[in-house]
């Protein structure tokens, strides 16, 4: 599990090999928090 400013950004079971891992924390850094939860409010109010 990898969790950014307590959003979570990946949820999968089991080890990743270490050249897997390095991308997956490069990814994690790049993404824009503010556009994840932008778009995860706006998912919410479509759901109500």
């Amino acid at each position: 599990m990898a969790v950014r400013d307590r959003t979570v950004l990946y949820s999968q079971p089991g080890a990743l090999p270490p050249q897997a891992l390095e991308e997956l924390i490069t990814k994690i850094r790049a993404v824009d928090l503010t556009d994840v939860r932008r778009r995860a409010a706006a998912g919410a109010a479509d759901r109500r």
